[in-house]
């Protein structure tokens, strides 16, 4: 991690970086574990990702809100969940 003062503010840079000896493995394993009980059913870590999966069937197009299909709705809860956990 990289961070820097200006006169802004106090700025960060928290890519990985490249060419780092394991880096990406360390990467999927720090997410497998903040991720654990969501791992494979909602979100999985891909080199330097994490994918939230989308759901599978389009419900035929049932509205759960005004306006918002139900997969859309669920997809929507499924990455609240992720970015959630790994706030």
């Amino acid at each position: 991690m990289t961070a820097f003062i200006t006169p802004l503010s106090l700025l960060k840079m928290i890519t990985l970086l490249q060419g780092a000896t394991n880096l990406v493995a360390q990467f999927i394993q720090v997410v497998m574990t903040i991720l654990e009980d969501l791992f494979l059913a909602i979100a999985m870590p891909f080199i330097n990702d994490i994918r939230v999966k989308g759901l599978y069937i389009n419900y035929s197009g049932e509205l759960k809100l005004l306006g918002i299909r139900r997969f859309v709705f669920e997809h929507l809860q499924n990455l609240d969940k992720a970015l959630d956990r790994i706030k």
